[in-house]
């Protein structure tokens, strides 16, 4: 939907007619060939600064929560460049300088190379490195393998116990974890690139995606900040409340520091011993 506010009668009834349903103030766009208009109109709408909005983070560390938020923002609509699974999570030249008209949101598990990097910093937009407990990703991750068979490594966690998945992600996936949030962490940009953490966002979600929207300079009230963070919650997403499990969901748990729960004392040596001075680099504290 859109507001007619900068359009004439005679243009909104013609629009109306030719393409959708008018409602008062509001026009209901109708078909896919649509889209396209849509979001030509929603740009002429709003004002932001910014027409895309990038944030990058390992999957199972919350960014496609943090999607979900700023989507939400009126005016914006989620985008991936096509060529992404292809590349994995590689950027392209040119691909985020032009996005596609309007605002869009863009959540990707981009690697930190020089390259990409320098892709990014080309748009001079800010955007947002998101970082969680790699604990804690080690025990989501497993259930999110596990449940879904699109998931690269479902075979894998499907013949596993979750003990043998920790140990298994500690060995063979901890260390290129670290690299990923250090690499960011050493090659953002000084004012344009922000790293946050999951936990905070979940501790003080309203709080949190203020400082988001802020940093994006989306200009939000905090009224919309409230409505947003509200609406994810994830009470208001599951239905259950934080701690309430569902193994089988993707939003299984809804809480932080769950890797307590399963860890055993050798495994969390285990993991020290490979994670080293690098996890509280990244601003987490060892058991």
């Amino acid at each position: 939907m859109f507001r007619n506010d900068h359009l004439t009668d005679d243009e909104l009834a013609t629009l109306a007619k030719t393409h959708g349903r008018r409602h008062g103030p509001l026009i209901v766009l109708r078909g896919k060939p649509l889209r396209n208009l849509q979001h030509i109109i929603e740009s002429k709408r709003h004002r932001y600064p910014h027409r895309n909005l990038f944030v990058a983070g390992l999957p199972k560390s919350g960014t496609t929560w943090l999607e979900r938020m700023l989507v939400d923002v009126p005016g914006y609509r989620k985008w991936i460049p096509g060529y992404i699974p292809q590349t994995g999570h590689d950027l392209l030249p040119g691909t985020l300088t032009d996005p596609p008209v309007g605002y869009t949101v863009t959540r990707v598990h981009t690697q930190p190379k020089d390259r990409n990097v320098a892709i990014l910093h080309e748009t001079g937009r800010p955007y947002v490195i998101l970082y969680r407990d790699p604990r804690d990703v080690i025990v989501s991750s497993f259930f999110y393998a596990r449940n879904d068979p699109d998931v690269v490594m479902h075979e894998r966690a499907k013949g596993m116990e979750l003990p043998t998945w920790i140990d298994f992600f500690i060995d063979a996936r901890l260390g290129e974890y670290l690299d990923w949030c250090i690499g960011w962490l050493d090659k953002k940009h000084p004012t344009r690139g922000a790293v946050f953490h999951y936990e905070s966002l979940l501790t003080d979600t309203r709080a949190q995606f203020a400082r988001i929207a802020s940093h994006f300079e989306l200009g939000l009230s905090d009224e919309t900040v409230k409505r947003i963070a509200d609406a994810h919650s994830f009470k208001a997403a599951t239905g259950r409340s934080p701690g309430q499990e569902d193994m089988t969901s993707f939003n299984r748990k809804g809480v932080a520091g769950d890797w307590k729960n399963h860890f055993t004392k050798e495994q969390i040596a285990h993991f020290n011993s490979v994670a080293g001075a690098r996890l509280a680099t990244i601003g987490y504290e060892s058991a």
